[in-house]
Parts: structure tokens; sequence; C-alpha cells
């Protein structure tokens, strides 16, 4: 079993949130109220109107930075939390240095494999990536050891790893003003589930999941697990309404 999560198992190491949307938000919001020593909110993009459909914003908010307005809902939430928050109002880019924990939670998976995941693969700085999707009918989520050569080969497999939506900006939940909010909800849970798992391993517990690192949610068609233990082996799950 997991133990619940403690500040002190991130030793000292930064989190890094990118993207601050209908993802990033619930994740950062939880993280803050987690009391993680540093938490690095990355976004340089503004809140537009539509986006008070599908994330945790305000109509006061719309036309402000993303991260900006993460920060003042942040200190609403919690005004003694003792987290670092340090803002980047700026795309990250390849090249970039981070170290500690990252987590991708961007729109397309250009951004994601061209300028997220260089940051992060075989850095010896970065202890683990999470990466989460989500979109009209669902979503995914990821946990890998961005060190290890074959989680790095299956998360860069092509069924993972595939071309975005030809018809992009129509087909994307994040810039919808059709209300899903609840689809981020579960993946940000998703997320933060494996970030919490993962520092359990650290510390020696035991997993029941060993090398389970792929993840599906989709809501009234079915859940696909992936087991990554050198052959994959699917398990689907027919939900109905």
């Amino acid at each position: 079993m997991t133990a619940p999560f403690s500040p002190d198992m991130l030793r000292g190491r930064a989190i890094h949130v990118v993207g601050q949307g209908s993802l990033g938000g619930p994740i950062a919001d939880n993280l803050f109220r987690k009391q993680v020593p540093e938490l690095h909110l990355w976004d340089f993009d503004r809140v537009e109107s539509r986006n008070r459909f599908n994330q945790r914003v305000f109509a006061e908010d719309v036309g402000k930075s993303k991260v900006v307005v993460r920060e003042r809902i942040l200190r609403d939430i919690y005004p003694e939390s003792v987290t670092k928050l340090v803002l980047h109002q700026e795309r990250l880019v390849a090249g970039t240095k981070l170290s500690g924990i990252v987590i991708a939670a961007v729109d397309w998976n250009r951004i994601r494999y061209e300028e997220v995941w260089p940051c992060v693969k075989a850095s010896l700085d970065v202890s683990f990536f999470a990466d989460g999707r989500v979109g009209m009918d669902g979503g995914k989520a990821y946990g890998l050891d961005p060190n290890n050569e074959y989680q790095i080969l299956r998360y860069e497999d092509p069924i993972h790893n595939h071309p975005d939506p030809e018809h992009g900006e129509r087909d994307a939940a994040c810039k919808s003003e059709f209300p899903m909010p609840e689809n981020a909800e579960v993946v940000a849970a998703e997320v933060l589930w494996r970030l919490t798992r993962w520092l359990n391993l650290e510390r020696g517990s035991e997993d029941p999941y060993d090398n389970f690192v792929g993840w599906q949610y989709a809501p009234l068609k079915s859940v696909v697990t992936e087991q990554w233990d050198g052959d994959t082996a699917y398990a689907m799950f027919q939900m109905t309404k």
C-alpha cells in the first residue's frame, strides 16, 4: 500500500508543473495544499474567456497571466503555506536546465515531446517525470524514471507519441467552451497518485504495481491499463451508462 504523502519525501527537490490550464491548475492546487518545499509554475499564456468553462479561474482573471492568476488563487486558498512559489511566465524550451520532479500538463504532443521531454530525458538531475493528457473523451497519465532506458523507449513509442489532431484547436478540450473539467480532475488525481507512489518506492516500499507506468481514462467507453514489464499487456473493461 502507498503511504500518505509527506513533504519530507521530496528531500529538498523542487517540483515543476509545466502548463497551468485545466490540468496544471488542479495539480498545482493540490501540491500547494501538500506544502511541497518548492513549486515552479510554467506557462507563457494568458487566461481567455473560454477558459472559465474548463479551468479553475474566474471572470476577473481573463487577460491576465495564467501563472500570476494561479499564484493569487493558491495564496487565497492557503495563505500560511510554507511552499516557495517560483513563477515562470515563459515557454519551457528544449535545453532548459531542470532539476527535481517535472510534471507535464501541456496541450499538444509536439510541445510535450519537442520542448518538455528534451529537458527531462536522461537528465540525472530529474528523478521523476509525470505526464498528464486531457481530452473531451477522457485522459491519460504517465509516470516514469527519465533515466530508465526501457521506460524511455516505451514512452517514446508512437502509440503514445502520436501526431496532434488534424483540426488542433477545434478538437482540443482546453480550447473548447464545452465544460468537461471533471476529466482534468480525474487525470490530475492519477498524476499525483503516481508521484506519491514513486516517492514511496524511493523509500523502499513494496509495490504490487511494479513497472506500471501507463494509464488511460475514457468514461462510458473503456478503461485501459498497460503493464510495462518487458511484454506489453492490456486489460480492458467495458463501461456502461
